[in-house]
């Protein structure tokens, strides 16, 4: 089975960890899905740019 690399900036690290930790493992949950599955079931095509978005609770995963 083929897996991918999910690349984070130093920022958005950042940003995540200062989440509450009931937030920051549901995103953590969803990137390490999308090692296995780039483009699971409800991401949407991102208008303008390439690539997908989806959603973890109030967050955009891009």
């Amino acid at each position: 089975m083929k897996t991918y690399q999910v690349r984070l900036k130093r920022s958005a690290e950042k940003e995540l960890e200062r989440l509450p930790s009931e937030i920051h493992d549901r995103i953590v949950g969803r990137l390490v899905a999308l090692k296995l599955e780039p483009r699971p079931q409800g991401a949407k095509k991102l208008r303008g740019r390439e690539g997908y978005r989806i959603r973890a609770g109030n967050y955009r995963i891009l």
